[in-house]
């Protein structure tokens, strides 16, 4: 299935899933600490891409996306974890962790 954003925002708000007219966070790191404050209650479920960038080489997606030695994809995923998401290895988990989070 394929989804345009409005689509799936239409879908997020049927079930009480809040969304915003952009991005609310740009970052794991940033998400993790909105989550870990409790500014976010709904269970969370990740995929962090990226876990075999080549170290120094910027490439464009969010796993790669590392600063100062800070920021590597293991790093998001462990922040995350700690913050209470439920983190799939591979994008298939993050299905498997959605079916047994929404019932």
């Amino acid at each position: 299935m394929k989804l345009l954003e409005y689509e799936a925002k239409e879908i997020f708000t049927k079930y009480g899933i809040p969304t915003a007219a952009s991005c609310v966070v740009n970052d794991a790191d940033a998400a993790a600490a909105f989550i870990a404050s409790g500014g976010f209650t709904k269970p969370v479920a990740a995929y962090i891409a990226g876990r075999a960038a080549v170290p120094g080489k910027r490439m464009g997606h969010a796993g790669a996306i590392i600063s100062g030695g800070a920021g590597t994809a293991q790093g998001k995923m462990d922040a995350l974890r700690k913050a209470g998401a439920a983190i799939g290895e591979r994008p298939i988990e993050v299905a498997e962790h959605l079916k047994r989070i929404l019932g």
